[in-house]
């Protein structure tokens, strides 16, 4: 049972059992809930609204911290992550992978991007600079204004170096490639276009264009050699990554060997050998002719399933190495420039291939140490393991269930993209840094962004000291709140209270809504309010009390009010019992010579009538047991006995003719036992009784006897008819008039619907007088419907049916197919 519950069920369980003359003093406090003992602090999970004396979860207050931590300032030695716009993780994954690129950032920073700048203002080292190197001469932030993807990617990538934030806005260049902010895109799919797009942007640089070609991209060659004559054929081609297949393979060696095994081309999948004029069985080699600097794996962790006819993701852990050689692999003798170690991995973290999010990890060059860039949140690795975390988040897998590693591997089941660097030291391109006119624009954004914690800084100490002295305050009061004599006490509104122990100013004390009609304490109002001792209240009124406030001592109490709540539960609680009596007695039998009539509606609802003319509450229909017959239930919890209770004004009244008599109609009254009818005069002593021999209203009579007949004819004329459409009634076998050369007839849906009724009910329908068949035609006279062209499912204006009904409904519409 809900604590709620339970508290109003123990502050009135004795109401039932207490005559109203004999109630005393203490049942008064215990309706009120004055000796309810208080709660226990950790008992309860909110504060209990049905316990006066409950202070659990009221003081909530917190005074403000001034934590630096949580600032937005970047830690010492950190990087700075990238703000995630709604679903744009798949190109912050990317921008810090080629961010922490350094040849990259010091080609792109090598652009032109600013022609309008003083060319005095970029700095080119081989060490990087910092805002302290800045020249003395400072350009106006607003001066330099990005317009073009190149110019907002220059710029981010220099809030990237130098900013003092945790993380930097990349909304500008999401923007400038028209990317939507809430639209979930494929990594690996942004990355092919957008430096397919990079290369077209440097066209006129032709030496930037070359180092981003061999950067990112190779050359492989596929090798065809013909089996009879061992001619063999080279076709070259380019790509951006690898795409290695994970399904049923261990590690990435596995996958690679898998992707570089010789091919075997028979039967229908021959080649054609220009020596040998003819198709013939041969064998494909893939081999590497050139390698980019930064090799990109790219892991089929979305495949293609038949039977769900959509993609699902491959959640098996992959082995991946940290160096790798593909010299095996290669056409060139220099085994140097096939070798690489692993600088990246871009986890994919989700459950399908349709959503998710991409986190990229990133091996710092500088330090070694590798680094978790999740969107605004960057972090060193705790594990020596790529990707441990991510998996243990998806999948649940502790330390002990992740398979083994070897020495110099890493393991995950979300790898997505791995990012290999090559070896070689001598591909060294001159550092370039960010130019000098985008660092003062960092710089400007520094300061501003220094000044605006500086000036949050004091404002929180100034609202931490004034929270020092109100949660001083509030705990000097807070801990005499709890009455320590059940008569030295005051109530207070809960509500005011809680306002007032968060810091907030409460307003003053207004205990006007909690007054009954006689202007003492409503006993309803109880959940509402908490004892509070008086020394504590008068503390409170001295600061927030007016000069005309109500107070509520525990003299207040309203008598009256208990004792008309015990009354009306007294009251409910016979009409109960009452119901149950009625129902065993209506479903015994009956003996003419000692019953009453009554009227079916009336029985029905009796109950509820009886509460609306004395204002009673509605009684709950769950603590009734419903009686299970249809004949003799009464009173069912349904919209049935509300609708009795509408139509009906007066007990019994639907038995009573309009010329004030017994009506004739049988089926609007039954008959009910003298003791059943005894119990119903209690609580209805001014109806008229009509006893089982009490004689009908003759006028009543003679016309029932007169519809009597008309009645009958009525429902043998819907017999026959039903009997002869059964077809149209039942609407079965009607006529496809796109396959009909016959004469088919239509009927408007209103007349069919009417018709429909009268068959179902004759005795309380009225059958269709009249066929009017105006609603089918135009101002011309003409058909207004095409019927082979409205399917049934759209039919609102008619019903084909057979020739058969032209005998028995009359002169319909024929259309001539």
């Amino acid at each position: 049972m809900p604590a709620k519950i339970a508290l109003e069920k123990r502050a009135w369980e004795w109401a039932l059992k207490r005559s109203l003359s004999k109630i005393s003093e203490e049942d008064v406090r215990t309706a009120y809930r004055v000796n309810f003992p208080p709660c226990k602090p950790g008992i309860c999970r909110k504060n209990c609204n049905g316990n006066p004396n409950c202070f659990n979860h009221l003081q909530s207050f917190q005074s403000e911290q001034n934590d630096i931590e949580d600032d937005g300032i970047k830690s010492k030695g950190n990087f700075v992550g990238l703000k995630n716009l709604g679903s744009t993780c798949y190109v912050n994954s990317l921008l810090q992978v080629w961010f922490h690129n350094d040849q990259f950032c010091s080609v792109l920073f090598s652009c032109n991007a600013f022609p309008d700048m003083a060319t005095g203002h970029r700095a080119v080292s081989s060490g990087s600079s910092s805002p302290s190197d800045l020249p003395t001469k400072k350009l106006k932030c607003d001066s330099v204004i990005a317009t073009n993807t190149i110019q907002h990617l220059q710029l981010l990538f220099t809030r990237l170096y130098y900013s003092q934030q945790k993380y930097v806005d990349p909304t500008d260049f999401v923007n400038s490639l028209s990317l939507k902010h809430n639209e979930q895109q494929d990594a690996q799919e942004f990355r092919n276009l957008f430096l397919g797009w990079l290369e077209k942007m440097l066209q006129e640089e032709l030496t930037l264009k070359a180092f981003i070609r061999n950067e990112f991209r190779g050359s492989c060659s596929y090798i065809t050699t013909c089996s009879r004559c061992g001619n063999s054929s080279t076709i070259q081609s380019d790509y951006g990554e690898l795409e290695l297949n994970i399904k049923g393979v261990k590690s990435v060696d596995d996958s690679l060997s898998d992707f570089f095994k010789e091919e075997r081309l028979t039967d229908d999948n021959q080649y054609y050998c220009h020596h040998c004029q003819h198709k013939q069985d041969a064998t494909r080699n893939i081999r590497l002719s050139s390698v980019p600097r930064v090799l990109n794996l790219q892991l089929l962790r979305f495949v293609y399933d038949m039977s769900l006819l959509a993609k699902v993701k491959v959640s098996s852990h992959i082995l991946f190495p940290e160096s790798l050689d593909l010299s095996q692999y290669g056409c060139h003798v220099d085994r140097g420039s096939y070798k690489f170690h692993l600088t990246g991995v871009i986890i994919h973290r989700g459950p399908t291939a349709y959503s998710g999010h991409y986190i990229p990890h990133i091996l710092d060059s500088k330090t070694g140490e590798w680094y978790r860039f999740d969107d605004e949140h960057v972090s060193k690795l705790n594990s020596k393991y790529v990707g441990k975390e991510d998996d243990e988040v998806m999948l649940g897998l502790s330390s002990k269930k992740k398979p083994r590693c070897p020495k110099g591997y890493h393991a995950s089941a979300n790898a997505y993209l791995l990012v290999y660097t090559r070896d070689n030291s001598d591909e060294h391109v001159a550092k370039v840094d960010a130019p000098c006119y985008l660092q003062e624009v960092v710089e400007e954004e520094n300061k501003l962004f220094l000044e605006s914690i500086q000036q949050a800084e004091a404002v929180m100490n100034a609202s931490t000291l004034k929270g020092c002295e109100t949660q001083k305050e509030l705990n000097s009061i807070f801990s005499s709140l709890y009455p320590a004599d059940n008569n030295d006490f005051e109530w207070i509104s809960t509500e005011w209270l809680t306002v007032w122990l968060t810091g907030l100013d409460p307003g003053p004390i207004d205990n006007s809504q909690y007054l009954c009609e006689h202007n003492l304490m409503s006993p309803e109002s109880v959940t509402k309010l908490k004892q509070v001792s008086s020394k504590a209240v008068e503390i409170l009124y001295e600061k927030y009390g007016k000069s005309d406030s109500i107070r509520l001592s525990c003299s207040m109490m309203c008598r009256r009010c208990v004792v008309n709540k015990c009354h009306q539960m007294q009251l409910k609680q016979r009409i109960v019992d009452d119901y149950k009596r009625l129902c065993a007695l209506a479903k015994s039998r009956i003996d003419p010579a000692d019953s009453c009539w009554i009227g079916k509606k009336s029985f029905q609802c009796w109950r509820r009538l009886y509460q609306q003319s004395n204002d009673i509450e509605e009684i709950q229909e769950d603590t009734v047991q419903q009686c299970s017959t249809k004949e003799t239930s009464c009173d069912q919890p349904s919209t049935k006995a509300d609708d009795c209770a509408a139509t009906i004004m007066s007990f019994n009244e639907d038995i009573v003719c309009c010329h004030g008599k017994l009506c004739a109609d049988e089926s609007k009254r039954r008959l009910l036992p003298s003791k059943a009818w005894a119990i119903l005069l209690q609580y209805f002593p001014n109806t008229m009784l009509y006893a089982n021999e009490t004689p009908v209203c003759p006028e009543c009579l003679a016309s029932l006897n007169d519809n009597a007949g008309e009645l009958q004819l009525a429902k043998q004329t819907a017999a026959i008819q039903k009997e002869e459409l059964a077809d149209l009634y039942l609407t079965k076998s009607r006529p496809q008039l796109d396959m009909i050369t016959s004469e088919v007839y239509v009927l408007p849906i209103g007349f069919y619907e009417e018709w429909s009724a009268f068959i179902k009910a004759p005795t309380k329908y009225s059958a269709p007088s009249t066929l009017s068949i105006s609603s089918l035609l135009c101002a011309h006279g003409g058909f207004l419907y095409d019927p082979c062209l409205i399917s049934d499912s759209s039919s609102e204006q008619y019903v084909c049916t057979i020739s058969i009904m032209i005998g028995v409904l009359g002169v319909c519409i024929t259309i001539i197919l």
